[in-house]
C-alpha cells in the first residue's frame, strides 16, 4: 500500500513572527510558559539536548541549559542523568541527551546490526563480547580501562581511526546494550543496560516505523520551526508536522500542530524583558545555520573545526543575543589554573545598536558567564571596533572582578 502525504495549505506568517515564536516557545530563550526548573522538563522542550566532547569553557550542554534553568549549575544536569536516572545519554543521529522514559523508542538491541558490525562481523563479535564480558565482571569502566594489544587495534570509524575497544563501546551504547552510569570530566563510564534501566521505564519495543516518527518528531520539537523536510518525512505524512510559509523566504517550514496557536499568537520580546544572552555553539536556536540566516540574516560559523588560517573570528566564538538581536560574538577560553575567564576577542556586529544599555547587558552577561563557570575574574582581550572599548571595560569593572590578559 502506498502511503501519500497529507497536503494541507501552509500556515502563512511574517519574519519577525518567526523570530517571535522561536523566543517563546517552550524551551526559548523568552518562553512564555516561564523557565524550566528541572532539566527534565528543559528537555521534554527542547526535545534533545545535543552533547558535544569540545568543552573550552562548559561543555554545549550545560551551556544550553544555563541560558534557560536559572540558577542552572552543571551538577542538576549531572543528577539527573546519573542519579535519579530521569535523562539518559544516547545516540538521536547525533549524541545527545534525552528523557529516559522514552528508552525504547532508543533501543536496538533487537535491531538490525550496525554498519560497522556488517563490515566487520567477526572482529566486532569478539570485540562487543570481550567489552560486555569485562564490564558485567569489573563493573563501570571507561575506554581507558580497554588498553592491551588487541583494544588497541585501529579501525576506520567515522571522521577518522580509533581503537577497536572504542568502535566497540560506541557501537554497544548505540545499540542499547550499554548505558552512560557517570562521566568524570569527559570522560564516559559505561554499564550494562540491563543493570541500569530504572524498573518504571516501558520497554515495549517498538516497529522501526513508530521509531521513525518519534525520531522526527523529535526533530521537529527541537527545531521549533524546522526548514525543509530533512529528517521529519515520517511526521509531515503522519499530519504530525504542519507546513509554514515565511514571507520572502522560498524555502517552507514546518511546526508541531499543537504550536500553530503559539506561533501565530507570539509577541516580539520587549524593552522590559530584553537582555544579553551568550549562546551555545550548537544552541538548537542556532543549530541550523540556514535558517539563521534566512530568518535572522545572521552567518555564523563555529570556528572550532576550521583550519586556523581560515577563522574569521576565533576557534570557539560565540553568538550573543540581545532580545531578538544577534549583537556580537566573543571567543572565551577558561583558564582554570588561574580562575580567569578570557575573552580573547569581542567583535560587535556592524548594525549593532549605539545603545549604552546594549553595553550595560552585556557586561552583566559576561559577569554571569564568569559567576557560572566558578565564580572566575574577567581578561577582555581586544574589542571590535576598538571604539567600544573603553566603555565596555568600565561596565564590566562595575559588575565583575577584570584580570589583566
Amino acid at each position: 500500500m502506498t502511503v501519500r502525504t497529507r497536503v494541507v495549505a501552509p500556515v502563512t506568517i511574517q519574519p519577525e513572527q518567526a523570530r517571535a515564536f522561536l523566543l517563546r516557545r517552550p524551551g526559548g530563550l523568552y518562553a512564555d510558559g516561564g523557565l524550566p526548573v528541572h532539566p527534565l522538563a528543559l528537555v521534554r522542550h527542547i526535545g534533545i539536548l545535543q552533547v558535544d566532547p569540545v568543552s573550552v569553557v562548559a561543555a554545549n550542554h550545560h551551556l544550553i541549559a544555563r541560558t534557560r534553568m536559572p540558577g542552572y549549575l552543571p551538577t542538576h544536569l549531572d543528577d539527573a542523568l546519573y542519579r535519579d536516572r530521569t535523562l539518559v545519554e544516547n545516540f538521536h543521529s547525533i549524541h545527545a541527551i534525552l528523557p529516559m522514559e522514552d528508552w525504547r523508542f532508543y533501543d536496538r538491541r533487537r535491531g538490525s546490526p550496525t554498519r560497522m558490525e556488517q563490515a566487520h562481523p567477526e572482529v566486532m563479535r569478539q570485540m562487543t563480547e570481550r567489552v560486555l564480558e569485562t564490564i558485567r565482571a569489573r563493573g563501570p569502566l571507561a575506554a581507558r580501562d580497554f588498553m592491551d594489544e588487541d583494544d588497541r587495534a585501529p579501525m576506520e570509524y567515522g571522521w577518522g581511526t580509533t581503537r577497536r575497544s572504542q568502535v566497540a563501546l560506541q557501537t554497544l551504547l548505540r545499540r542499547g546494550f550499554l548505558m552512560v552510569h557517570h562521566r568524570e570530566r569527559t570522560q564516559r563510564f559505561y554499564e550494562l543496560t540491563d543493570r541500569m534501566l530504572p524498573p518504571s521505564v516501558d520497554v515495549t519495543p517498538v516497529t522501526e516505523a513508530e521509531r521513525a516518527l518519534h525520531f522526527a518528531q523529535r526533530d521537529v520539537t527541537y527545531a521549533g520551526l524546522a526548514m525543509g523536510t530533512g529528517g521529519i518525512k515520517p511526521a509531515i505524512v503522519a499530519g504530525e508536522a504542519v507546513p509554514v510559509a515565511v514571507e520572502g523566504i522560498r524555502a517552507t517550514f514546518y511546526i508541531a500542530p499543537n504550536q500553530v496557536e503559539h506561533l501565530l499568537s507570539a509577541m516580539p520580546v520587549t524593552d522590559a524583558e530584553r537582555r544579553a544572552i551568550i549562546l551555545a555553539p550548537l544552541d538548537p536556536f542556532v543549530w541550523d545555520r540556514k535558517r539563521l540566516a534566512a530568518i535572522w540574516g545572521f552567518d555564523y560559523t563555529w570556528e572550532v573545526y576550521v583550519p586556523a588560517a581560515k577563522r574569521k573570528y576565533g576557534p570557539y566564538t560565540l553568538p550573543v543575543l540581545w532580545g531578538d538581536r544577534f549583537v556580537a560574538r566573543l571567543d572565551p577560553s577558561l583558564d582554570r589554573k588561574r580562575r580567569v575567564l578570557r575573552v580573547k576577542g569581542l567583535w560587535f556586529e556592524g548594525d549593532a545598536p549605539r545603545d549604552p544599555q546594549l553595553v550595560t547587558d552585556l557586561a552583566a552577561e559576561i559577569a554571569r558567564f564568569a559567576t557560572f563557570h566558578g565564580d572566575v575574574a574577567v581578561a577582555l582581550g581586544t574589542v571590535h571596533p576598538a571604539t567600544r572599548d573603553k566603555r565596555l571595560r568600565t561596565a564590566l569593572s562595575r559588575v565583575t572582578t577584570l584580570a589583566a590578559v
